[in-house]
């Protein structure tokens, strides 16, 4: 898709760089259909910067649209950035190759698309310590929390890394210290924010308040340092069980009451202990959430852009039919924060995937685009149906906000598409399901070859063909002929062949049939859905739902499959209150509904024919 809209404003003529723009238009176009102009001077890509980049495009868009020129390729329109490299590579990363990008598209020939490329570049702006830090951990994100290969990529030793990814954690004041050089302090050591980072950010600030009373500058780091061990932990923030807190001698308690050290009561002074502690605990809140969501992670000041709150309308919204498929998706999920101000804190209805949720984004934002202008309504649209930041970690307790909420008045007019309110979602194959199926499988492909010596003649010259006869088991052929014709030498082929003569014929056909049906434990994935399509079993005989695949399934997923196989219909106008209950208590009411066949209700997950996410 690519939209010119009008031409762009005058530019100034005294600026060497658009003397050579003319007949400027803006052109909306696919991140796909771009490339970059051989002409570009900078060779080598910094990809810190375009990771910093693509988190500011993200939040914000482009400020300023890259320039380029409109080429046929291979008889297709293409677009060659002359310049604005660094923004359409970063918007890419954003948003990927589907994604839309502003350009100024202009005329040039070639010698004014060189110029105008390397006077473009000719003066960068350095990128600050923060900016490295908001760049380091957007790469981060990207390579999945894989600190080593991020280093790898950066050039870096890890242990830089690790020190850029604590700046993240570092207080506004502190991080604004470490870009803006502000007096009285003037910039701080990059050695002193990284102390720091370890405080909460009130804890941050009264450092800095103390360093501006002192008036002499940041101290030197190893004083710094030996202050900071000292800081003591307020237990009253703690997140943790503190029973045992109460008779350690490091509770300050302790300490005032046998050394008048003059501490007030109601601190931590061993920090190692107190955050083995917090980490337990966060470990802790994680294993409870397991059984809803299929993603549950502890979420740190470096993981800012791996996590986005899902939301049906509004600016970032994805639509409340496409929101109801997202909670069966196997990125959504909750985490549990471990940032200073926000500890131990839950957020829930998270998507864990953001490239993906921008795509829905867009998507449903173009939907909303095609419907007929509705007359204007008084609305009162609440402050609650705004998105949540994904750093808006909250102690919410009841349903997922990103799937359940109705959606706004503003997008239910009378001139609006009608939706439908009946879709059901779906389950995608998360790894839990994937293991289930084809432990199904396995067995349902053994039983349907061992019910016929046809199949099983069938299997063994499908496996001959493809190469895979060694598939079939020698000892499993032994231990089985062993049985029908007794003792049997195995090493010799001649002695085996007459043994196996020696069967009945009917016994011979069984043996055969056997043999197949053993072979299904060395066939892999991909090949156990090609039998399965190809056996078309009939489900009623081989599975029965029940505890024992719903207890693979989180609560939203239990949900999800009940709609999907009509359980929902026989529990009638109790399904929906049901998921308030734990998921023991769900699953228990689910597989005890009287006026419902659980023979043979195969949900589509369990299908062949379901689709990966």
């Amino acid at each position: 898709m690519t939209e010119v809209s009008e031409a762009a404003p005058a530019v100034d003529q005294a600026a060497p760089v658009t003397q050579v723009m003319r007949n400027v238009e803006v052109v909306r176009t696919h991140n796909r259909s771009c490339y970059v102009s051989k002409y570009n001077p900078r060779k080598s890509i910094d990809k810190l910067y375009v990771a910093w980049l693509a988190g500011s495009i993200r939040a914000q868009g482009i400020l300023q649209r890259p320039v380029a020129r409109q080429v046929e390729v291979d008889g297709e329109i293409r677009f060659e950035l002359i310049f604005g490299q660094c923004r359409f590579l970063a918007n890419s990363m954003a948003f990927g190759d589907d994604g839309l990008i502003d350009l100024d598209v202009c005329t040039m020939t070639d010698e004014e698309a060189m110029l105008a490329a390397q006077t473009e570049n000719t003066v960068r702006k350095p990128m600050t310590t923060v900016e490295e830090a908001e760049g380091a951990a957007l790469l981060l994100a990207k390579y999945q929390g894989d600190r080593e290969f991020t280093a790898k990529e950066l050039g870096w030793a890890r242990a830089k890394l690790d020190t850029m990814l604590k700046l993240m954690a570092c207080s506004e004041r502190v991080r604004k210290q470490l870009t803006d050089a502000a007096e009285p302090l003037g910039k701080m050591p990059i050695g002193v924010a990284e102390l720091l980072a370890g405080l909460p950010y009130a804890q941050q600030d009264k450092c800095m308040d103390s360093f501006v009373r002192r008036g002499s500058g940041f101290p030197a780091i190893e004083v710094l340092k030996a202050e900071i061990q000292q800081l003591s932990k307020s237990l009253n923030a703690a997140i943790f069980d503190k029973a045992e807190c109460t008779q350690c001698p490091h509770n300050s308690a302790q300490q005032r009451a046998m050394f008048d050290t003059g501490l007030d009561d109601g601190f931590c002074l061993k920090s190692v202990c107190y955050d083995e502690k917090t980490e337990g605990e966060l470990t802790k809140r994680c294993a409870e959430l397991k059984d809803d969501y299929q993603v549950v992670r502890i979420v740190r000041p470096s993981d800012k852009y791996s996590v986005i709150k899902l939301a049906i309308d509004g600016p970032t919204g994805v639509g409340e039919e496409q929101a109801a498929a997202c909670r069966t998706c196997a990125n959504f999920g909750a985490a549990v924060s471990a940032v200073p101000d926000k500890l131990g804190k839950i957020a829930r209805a998270l998507c864990f995937d953001t490239a993906c949720n921008q795509q829905k984004v867009q998507a449903h934002q173009a939907s909303i685009a095609l419907q007929p202008a509705a007359p204007a309504e008084p609305t009162n649209a609440s402050a609650d149906q705004a998105p949540a930041s994904d750093s808006d970690v909250s102690e919410s307790a009841g349903a997922d906000e990103g799937g359940s909420k109705p959606s706004s008045n503003a997008n239910s007019k009378a001139g609006d598409k009608p939706k439908a309110q009946s879709q059901t979602p779906t389950v995608t194959l998360t790894s839990g399901v994937l293991e289930y199926r084809d432990r199904l499988y396995r067995t349902v492909i053994a039983k349907e070859i061992a019910s016929s010596s046809e199949r099983g003649f069938a299997m063994l010259l499908g496996l001959a063909a493809a190469r895979r006869i060694s598939a079939v088991s020698s000892d499993t052929m032994a231990d089985v002929l062993k049985q029908h014709a007794g003792d049997l030498p195995t090493g010799s082929v001649g002695k085996n062949f007459t043994c196996a003569m020696a069967l009945a014929s009917d016994k011979l056909a069984l043996f055969v049939a056997r043999m197949g049906a053993t072979c299904s434990d060395s066939l892999s994935r991909d090949e156990l859905v090609d039998m399965v399509k190809q056996l078309k079993p009939d489900w009623r005989l081989h599975f029965t739902l029940g505890e024992d695949f719903l207890k693979v399934l989180t609560k939203s997923e239990i949900q999800a499959v009940a709609m999907n196989v009509g359980l929902d219909k026989a529990c009638g106008k109790e399904f929906k209150s049901l998921f308030a209950k734990k998921k023991d208590e769900i699953i228990k009411a689910l597989t005890t509904v009287k006026e419902f066949d659980y023979v043979g209700a195969l949900p589509s997950v369990l299908k062949p024919g379901a689709a990966k996410r």
